[in-house]
């Protein structure tokens, strides 16, 4: 019997789990690049990049771009090999999670309900569609890295603490010390770490009061420590004349921030990821979820009383259930990070989170079952077995769809669009992309009521002015685009819409100046295809050769240097652009 159940635990149980990530995700390998994809990836060069360039461009999320390069190294830029990378990260956190979810629990009562309460857990967690921002979109890998960081730390951690020799100790202690670094470089949530690893101690290690009171003053102290140690290095704690704090090194941050009030939306934006957690209907890129106004807010104040009242039933049941408050301690030091600043919901966020919120939920209900007697534990087994088989298929059924929803971001923006009519950012997005498509008609449909629900937004300005240009609208694209300048005066894309705009109603000098300005390679791209239009190709050619001075090996510049030379009947000069053509790698256009 016992070979059968460790056969069942290291064998059967982790190898379905396998098989159930990849087939929801079999349909995932054709979703395109999306979002921070194009600049993060596509349009690097990571096939001249060095390993410092790479470092350099993101330092507080290093090991990701690491990944990043290593995977265009093995692949190129084919999409497909990017998805089957992030695949198997999430596979490699679910069989965590099931080691994980399989202990969570009283060592006294562990065998008899610990290889279910672990499938139900990492089952759920694999392919729960929730997920699918932070396995599908492929820039997500970031949060899987640090997901995978965080699980290291957490097992290395516990394993240390619990093993006998002093050998096993300083190796689990040393890969939970390598983990805990290795999250720096990942993802912010690494910080849950350490409170994941208190509470488990606290609550399923130690036996007795003062153990547990003094484990806890000590963890208290510690955290104090390391907020003091942080903010000392960024030297908002200073002590002359007197100890004092200062904001000035968040000057910048706060000066871009959301008002103070807005904090106020936190509180219910962790019930939203509470809500998609547990019941993921209506799942879309963009919620519509207006900010509070304050922290009086009837909302405000019932999702507040709602959190401690959740944080209170933990708290009473900690004794007998002591896996519900550590999951949902795991479930809010996770998504603390999220609420520093206000911000807009991101699924994502929630990828690490969840397995604190399913073990909250799943552990003690199947730890329940061996308190029943035999025949009604054997009936309640099957119950709850088969109630997660169709949960599981239903939820994969749900991930499949939501990968076609992430298959481009013409459905992306659609979907979000038609799910939340009252968000401006869905309504511009999606008209963006019908504009892209050449469907002029209804994008503008969209476009118009963006500019209804916000027309103090420069996005909803310049994509507005853009649906004008293309519609040859000069004076009102020029309004429009010059409204967008007002609101953002530098930013490259208003300004390389404006400046093309500009040339296109035959205000030559302001459309060169513009374009000038944005300094970008789109910008000198525009602007040499002007030249090159009235026949001045020798105008043309410097702003190539900007482009190709910081996109050495870029294809419209190489093809356009080109094309200018052999105009200036400089065909010899012309061949050593043609030539490295046929030597880059096929990318995907972003």
């Amino acid at each position: 019997m016992k070979s059968h159940a460790s056969m069942l635990r290291r064998i059967l149980i982790p190898l379905a789990l396998v098989a159930l990530i990849w087939l929801a995700y079999a349909n995932s390998f054709s979703c395109a690049w999306q979002f921070d994809d194009n600049r993060s990836i596509v349009q690097f060069d990571y096939a001249h990049a060095s390993l410092g360039e790479v470092v350099r461009f993101a330092p507080q999320r290093a090991l990701g771009f690491l990944t990043f390069w290593g995977n265009y190294q093995l692949a190129g830029y084919d999409v497909a090999w990017w998805h089957v990378v992030n695949i198997a990260l999430h596979t490699i956190n679910t069989l965590l999670i099931f080691t994980r979810a399989s202990r969570a629990t009283d060592t006294a009562t562990r065998a008899a309900f610990a290889t279910l309460a672990g499938a139900c857990v990492a089952g759920l967690f694999a392919v729960h569609p929730i997920q699918t921002q932070a396995v599908t979109y492929i820039v997500q890998r970031l949060e899987l890295l640090g997901a995978l960081c965080l699980l290291l730390a957490v097992l290395g951690a516990i394993k240390a603490l619990g093993s006998a020799g002093r050998v096993a100790q300083a190796a689990w202690g040393i890969l939970a010390l390598v983990a805990l670094a290795a999250g720096a470089f990942s993802k912010e949530i690494i910080v849950a770490a350490p409170v994941i690893i208190a509470a488990y101690v606290i609550l399923l290690q130690l036996r007795t009061a003062r153990a547990r009171w003094y484990a806890a003053a000590i963890c208290a102290a510690g955290a104090v420590v390391c907020v003091l140690a942080l903010l000392l290095q960024f030297k908002a704690l200073r002590f002359t004349p007197w100890p004092h704090f200062t904001m000035a090194p968040f000057a910048v941050l706060w000066e871009t921030a959301s008002p103070m009030a807005h904090y106020a939306t936190q509180a219910r934006m962790l019930l939203l990821y509470g809500r998609v957690c547990l019941f993921p209907w209506q799942q879309r890129v963009e919620y519509d979820l207006l900010p509070s106004a304050g922290f009086g807010e009837i909302g405000v104040l019932a999702a507040l009383a709602l959190h401690l009242a959740v944080l209170g039933a933990g708290l009473a049941l900690w004794r007998r259930m002591p896996a519900v408050l550590l999951g949902l301690v795991w479930f809010y030091a996770v998504l603390a990070p999220a609420a520093i600043m206000p911000n807009d919901f991101f699924e994502h966020r929630v990828y690490a989170a969840l397995p604190g919120l399913l073990i909250a939920l799943l552990v003690p209900l199947c730890e329940e079952l061996t308190t029943q007697t035999a025949a009604v534990r054997r009936t309640l087994t099957l119950l709850v077995g088969g109630a997660l088989a169709l949960l599981l298929l239903s939820f994969v059924s749900l991930t499949h769809l939501r990968n076609e929803v992430w298959r481009t971001p013409l459905t992306l923006w659609q979907d979000a669009a038609l799910k939340s009519p009252g968000s401006w950012r869905a309504n511009v997005n999606y008209g963006r992309e019908l504009l892209a498509n050449d469907n002029l008609p209804e994008a503008r449909t969209y476009l118009e009521r963006a500019w209804q629900l916000n027309s103090n937004n420069f996005l909803v300005a310049l994509n507005l002015g853009a649906w004008h240009y293309n519609a040859a609208d000069y004076p009102r694209s020029l309004a429009l685009l010059q409204a967008a300048q007002r609101m953002k005066p530098d930013h490259p894309l208003v300004l390389l819409y404006l400046g093309s705009v500009q040339l296109a109603a035959g205000l030559e000098h302001a459309g060169s100046n513009t374009l000038l300005r944005a300094a970008t390679p789109a910008a000198w791209a525009a602007l040499a295809g002007h030249y090159r239009d009235q026949g001045r190709n020798a105008d043309a050619l410097p702003l190539y050769e900007r482009m190709l001075r910081q996109r050495p090996q870029d294809t419209a510049a190489l093809m356009g240097m080109a094309e200018t030379l052999i105009a200036l009947q400089r065909t010899n000069e012309a061949a050593r652009f043609l030539q490295p053509l046929q030597a880059l790698p096929a990318r995907v256009a972003p």
